[in-house]
């Protein structure tokens, strides 16, 4: 019995590293997968293949787009592409940066079991951490005001997103989410 138990933990992580549903699932063991969330991951692994070089997905609130999008899927990406950076911006500064803290947890927490990266020690606050991949430190970044006149590739900047995309040039993103207030409706 303890050798099945083991060999369905091994099954699952080998599915979590080669699919981004299986990852969600391996992390999150709460998470009820729809038929849209396949099809949104479907996209989105096709996104770090190379395949897709631009995607917008837009949906209703509460669809799990964002837990998709903007925590599981950065998460997944810098596990697959630890030289990598993600970009994730909101409508307000606070709530992109708790985005960029829960990217940090999912990677502390699995990240050298299923990727073999670490986050490093030195940097555990919210806004800035850090992976470190075979002893090299690549720096992660999540800013709330950022003060450079152009979007520096390869960072995670979480600021609020109507200032930011003031500064991306055209042809410069390759996904997009949105949900937008509805009036208020949010909850």
């Amino acid at each position: 019995m303890v050798e099945l138990q083991a060999l369905t933990k091994q099954l699952a992580a080998r599915k979590a590293r080669n699919s981004l549903l299986g990852f969600t699932e391996f992390t999150n063991p709460l998470y009820q997968r729809a038929d849209h969330h396949q099809q949104i991951c479907a996209k989105l692994e096709a996104v770090e293949r190379g395949e897709i070089d631009r995607l917008m997905i837009f949906m209703p609130p509460r669809h799990g787009k964002s837990e998709l999008t903007s925590k599981y899927y950065p998460a997944w990406y810098l596990g697959h592409n630890p030289d990598k950076r993600v970009i994730l911006t909101s409508y307000e500064a606070d709530f992109a940066a708790s985005w960029g803290y829960k990217v940090h947890n999912i990677l502390q927490e699995h990240g050298k079991s299923l990727f073999g990266i670490n986050l490093s020690q030195k940097s555990a606050a919210k806004n800035r951490w850090d992976i470190m991949n075979e002893h090299k430190i690549i720096e992660l970044y999540t800013i709330e005001k950022m003060t450079l006149r152009m979007i520096e590739l390869n960072r995670i900047y979480n600021e609020d997103c109507l200032e930011g995309m003031k500064r991306i040039p055209d042809g410069f993103v390759d996904l997009t989410v949105t949900s937008p207030p509805y009036d208020n409706l949010r909850t």
